[in-house]
């Protein structure tokens, strides 16, 4: 199995498994995202390689942040929500969280913060390990060029993309 299909694989995973501990059904966050339910599906199914504004929109309907797609080591409380007849999510009244951390307001994720963010993420590993960008190049194929627009917060990077550098950086972006 390829990174490309490695990742995408436990991407998808922990899509359906945090979607599904939120309390939403695939039409209920179809209808978040304004989006087809078929396209929920091929994304919990590994048949979409989804770019970089889909990630931060799948993570603002569920209210989580983009790190927990990529790893098991961030705890995902239950939505304190009830889904209404029309499958929409609605609160539940105020109760204490037994869950430190997670009681607070969810702030939406912007998409040009959350690209600056993986740049400088990328930028520091590829520095730690001493390895210029045309080095990142040849290891994963991806342009300098675009390695260049990615680790300034530019372009749309695309899953596959994430687990091509993630592997050519052997960086670990699943559990």
């Amino acid at each position: 199995m390829s990174p490309d299909e490695r990742v995408r694989m436990a991407f998808a995973q922990r899509v359906k498994q945090i979607r599904k501990l939120r309390g939403f059904t695939q039409i209920a966050l179809a209808q978040r995202l304004k989006i087809n339910k078929a396209e929920i599906s091929r994304i919990e199914n590994a048949r979409r390689s989804s770019r970089f504004s889909r990630l931060v929109a799948l993570a603002n309907a569920l209210e989580v942040a983009l790190i927990v797609f990529f790893s098991d080591e961030h705890f995902i409380p239950p939505a304190e929500t009830t889904l209404s007849k029309n499958n929409s999510p609605r609160p539940l009244p105020d109760r204490p969280s037994s869950t430190q951390g997670f009681h607070k307001k969810f702030i939406p994720l912007k998409v040009t913060e959350e690209k600056q963010r993986f740049g400088r993420r990328l930028q520091k590993i590829r520095k730690q390990r001493k390895q210029v960008q045309l080095d990142i190049e040849v290891l994963s194929h991806v342009p300098s060029s675009d390695i260049s627009r990615f680790e300034n917060g530019l372009g749309n990077i695309e899953l596959n993309t994430i687990a091509i550098l993630a592997d050519a950086l052997q960086v670990p972006v699943s559990a």
